[in-house]
């Protein structure tokens, strides 16, 4: 995913259901490349520990714009 993401930066929604492959490293991608998601969806995403959502409470890589967040079955 880490290769799709810098060319996609006006992604505003992302859904990604059951995938064990996503980890800390791909979310903290997702920070810094999907700067304009409003909405994130990661249903049993169970690769993800706490350091894979430490972006969310950096203000320098803050994702403004996002309004949903849905872990559903997430660790």
């Amino acid at each position: 995913m880490s290769e799709v993401l810098p060319s996609n930066q006006e992604i505003t929604e992302l859904k990604v259901s059951y995938c064990k492959n996503l980890t800390n490293t791909t979310m903290i991608n997702i920070g810094d490349n999907l700067r304009n998601i409003q909405a994130l969806y990661l249903q049993r995403c169970t690769s993800i520990g706490d350091a894979g959502f430490m972006f969310l409470r950096n203000p320098e890589k803050a994702l403004n714009n996002l309004s949903i967040l849905s872990l559903s079955d997430c660790r």
